[in-house]
């Protein structure tokens, strides 16, 4: 049985402090996008069926 190769000879990259901003800076604006959609929707649903859309 041939050895196992070792994972320890190529180690996966580190983190960089740019790399975990940019993580962080996507999350954020994607908690935002999120939390303006869900107010979005409920604004509609409180409107109801019979009003026109406000550009």
């Amino acid at each position: 049985m041939p050895p196992r190769k070792s994972t320890r000879a190529n180690p996966p990259p580190l983190l960089t402090q740019d790399t975990i901003n940019r993580m962080i800076k996507e999350s954020v604006e994607a908690a935002i996008r999120a939390e303006r959609e869900r107010v979005q929707n409920e604004a509609n649903r409180a409107e109801g069926p019979n009003v026109a859309p406000v550009a």
